[in-house]
């Protein structure tokens, strides 16, 4: 395909899922009659959300297809054999992925539970963003490892040890790079991050900048964790991925919503995903020293 037809798509995909954020869920006031969130001035509610989700993916499926008619096109169906021997090494190599995301929804429910269980409506609301924010960063990361793993497989393929160590290192930098400019926006803003999100009450901006702080010191871990688990697949260590991703995407997170709060009190929720990046990058080290590369 060609870059223009690439750079197309990736455009109309961004701007499509950005402004389906004005179409989203149009309030939360059933639950939280203090909070009216942006996507007020869209009107659709959760219907829009549904409406945009599937016009993004829809747009770009076809625009993606009449590539597959155009004389530029290189690709074409092709036999093959070892239908199921072949699909299942694909799957194994792919499950880390798979649990980078998954997990990341089961987190999201855990926090809740355990945040209604022990603080409060206005903490909840608070998480909500949050939560989106770290979603945000993870996404930019899943960008970082799914640029490196072509790269690192093709050079892995043809023998390059030394290439494929610079662009291990390359992207570790950027990861590192990019956790620390985002961990530092949010510790500065969480203010004007919040009200990006809603229009909040007094109650809410009493407690939102002291919870964000504490929350967003996790972002300086996440773009590396996720960006070893996409190098990881890329190096066929799939055993090392999958511990990876079940680390940073739910065990540790899910163990320590529940230790903390008994241990160390309710307040200590907010400090569980800097606890558990911060493990799961202690364990990403270790093993990226015994990298063969």
């Amino acid at each position: 395909m060609q870059k223009r037809n690439q750079r197309l798509i990736l455009w109309l995909f961004c701007r499509i899922n950005f402004f389906k954020i004005f179409l989203s869920i149009r309030q939360l006031s059933d639950r939280f009659p203090e909070i009216d969130t942006i996507s007020n001035c869209s009107g659709l509610g959760i219907e829009g959300a549904a409406i945009a989700t599937v016009a993004g993916h829809g747009i770009v499926f076809l625009i993606q297809l009449a590539h597959l008619f155009s004389p530029k096109n290189t690709i074409a169906f092709t036999r093959f054999s070892s239908f199921w021997k072949r699909g299942a090494k694909i799957a194994s190599i792919g499950f880390s992925s798979f649990f980078c995301s998954v997990g990341m929804g089961i987190v999201v429910v855990l926090f809740n539970n355990q945040i209604v269980r022990y603080l409060g409506n206005n903490e909840l609301a608070v998480y909500g963003v949050a939560g989106n924010l770290f979603t945000l960063v993870q996404t930019f990361s899943y960008g970082i490892g799914n640029a490196a793993q072509p790269i690192v497989a093709e050079n892995m393929g043809a023998g390059n040890a030394d290439r494929v160590r610079q662009i291990r290192n390359l992207g570790c930098y950027v990861a590192a790079g990019i956790g620390l400019a985002v961990m530092a926006i949010a510790l500065l803003m969480p203010s004007q991050i919040v009200r990006l999100y809603m229009k909040p009450s007094a109650e809410i901006l009493a407690v939102a900048p002291g919870i964000l702080r504490r929350y967003f010191t996790c972002l300086l871990f996440l773009p590396f964790n996720v960006y070893a688990t996409y190098y990881l697949q890329a190096v066929q260590r799939k055993k090392a991925s999958l511990m990876v991703s079940l680390l940073q995407s739910v065990l540790l997170s899910a163990i320590f919503l529940y230790l903390f709060p008994v241990i160390f009190g309710s307040a200590s929720i907010w400090y569980v995903m800097l606890f558990a990046e911060l493990l799961t990058a202690l364990v990403v080290i270790l093993l990226l020293r015994k990298d063969r590369f």
